[in-house]
């Protein structure tokens, strides 16, 4: 009897996805499909990533074949071609400076943050802090900003709650408003004889 299959994994595109996430799937697929042996993965990835990503793996593994690395090293070689570390300097300059944008959503920027951090090497235990700073130096929202710069105490995610919630009231209030001046409707009114 066949093992049912789940998902597929399909040719990697790099104009419609990103290695990174393509790898990612490619591991859930194999967890999903319960392929533990280190050549059948091997064997999936190069038959599925498609002729032009085959190539490049082919040209990145010379003088050497690409059967003969082990996928993490594969999945590492394309990565570093596709993805060269970015200078942690560099992307800590971007983290400071970023600020969110007109018509952008807290969060929508702080999602942003978390991107640009995750190449900050900033060590775990103060990347929530450095978020959170951000968070408070880079609202639009000055009424928000000197609320959050009140609290002596102010955590991560207080921050992001508040800053959340003034701006679903402020969404809000928007809509209240909008309604409350609106033309009212012409009453007809019948007389009684």
């Amino acid at each position: 009897m066949a093992t049912p299959v789940h998902g597929f994994v399909s040719a990697f595109d790099l104009m419609r996805e990103d290695w990174i996430e393509y790898a990612e799937r490619l591991e859930h697929y194999f967890v999903a499909n319960a392929i533990a042996s280190e050549e059948v993965q091997r064997a999936i990835l190069l038959t599925n990533v498609g002729p032009a990503t085959y190539r490049l793996i082919k040209t990145l593994s010379l003088p050497r074949k690409p059967t003969d690395y082990s996928i993490s090293d594969l999945v590492k070689m394309v990565k570093s071609h596709f993805h060269p570390k970015p200078s942690p300097i560099m992307k800590r300059l971007e983290f400071n400076t970023r600020s969110q944008q007109e018509g952008e959503t807290v969060g929508v920027f702080v999602a942003a943050l978390r991107s640009i951090a995750e190449h900050c090497e900033y060590p775990e235990d103060i990347l929530n802090d450095m978020i959170r700073d951000r968070i408070v130096c880079g609202l639009r929202d000055e009424a928000v900003q000197r609320g959050l710069l009140k609290e002596s105490k102010l955590t991560y995610q207080v921050a992001l709650d508040t800053a959340l919630a003034a701006e679903a009231a402020a969404n809000d209030a928007k809509q209240l408003h909008g309604n409350t001046h609106r033309q009212p409707l012409p009453v007809h009114h019948m007389n009684s004889k």
